[in-house]
């Protein structure tokens, strides 16, 4: 199961375009943390179920600024994630 997942990622990985969130303030090691937080919500056609997002951090210490990023929307797509979880390492 770890093998396969890994495989996975990896695939995930080959087709995703690093160079576009390069150079911005971030390096490539919390790029791809960025990258794979966002795979974990499992999203269907680009999109997260940001209920998912909700469950995940009742508990956080960042729950009020995430909320405000979540707003009333109902998903939110892979350069809306990078952009919150981008503001949230750079605090």
């Amino acid at each position: 199961m770890g093998n396969s997942e890994n495989y996975s990622n990896k695939a995930n990985l080959r087709d995703f375009p690093m160079q576009k969130y390069m150079g911005q303030g971030l390096n490539q090691n919390q790029i791809l943390q960025i990258k794979e937080a966002f795979d974990s919500y499992e999203p269907e056609n680009g999109q997260i179920d940001l209920n998912k997002i909700r469950t995940a951090t009742e508990q956080s210490q960042s729950k009020s600024k995430i909320e405000s990023y979540l707003q009333n929307k109902i998903t939110m797509n892979f350069d809306e994630f990078f952009a919150m979880s981008k503001e949230l390492l750079q605090e």
